[in-house]
């Protein structure tokens, strides 16, 4: 629910808040003064139908300026939405520029000293015993 919810613009403009909650007990209470209007006068049928048709007029206003708030809310939220992804793709981007430079210089040490790794050298004239003890 939108409730107590402020958005903000990128631009630093405010929204109006946008309360679903009073806006439909604004509508109500509309209905409810037009109602009780009806009843305390007596008025000709047709003077009752005009002021109804004015109450849903109004009611209509009511909910295209609802929508409309909803409207630039969701607007804003994909605004957000979109600088969060370009903010990380551009810290992946950073990311990958790193292990580029870091493939570069295992290249550059492969070039320079080899592929092969310098195996140690490893006296053989020691005589070796097997696991019975026995020499071989």
């Amino acid at each position: 629910m939108l409730s107590s919810s402020v958005f903000h613009s990128l631009d630093d403009s405010d929204f109006s808040k946008f309360k679903c909650e009073s806006l439909l007990q604004e509508l109500y209470h509309i209905f409810q003064d037009s109602e009780e209007k009806l009843q305390s006068s007596c008025v000709s049928t047709e003077d009752q139908e005009a002021m109804l048709l004015l109450e849903v007029a109004r009611a209509r206003q009511d909910v295209h300026h609802a929508q409309k708030q909803l409207a630039e809310c969701l607007n804003q939220e994909t605004k957000l939405l979109c600088a969060l992804h370009q903010l990380k793709a551009k810290k992946f981007a950073e990311l990958v520029d790193d292990a580029n430079l870091n493939i570069g210089r295992i290249r550059a040490t492969f070039n320079r000293y080899g592929r092969l790794p310098q195996v140690p050298d490893v006296n053989m004239s020691h005589s070796s015993q097997d696991e019975d003890g026995g020499e071989f």
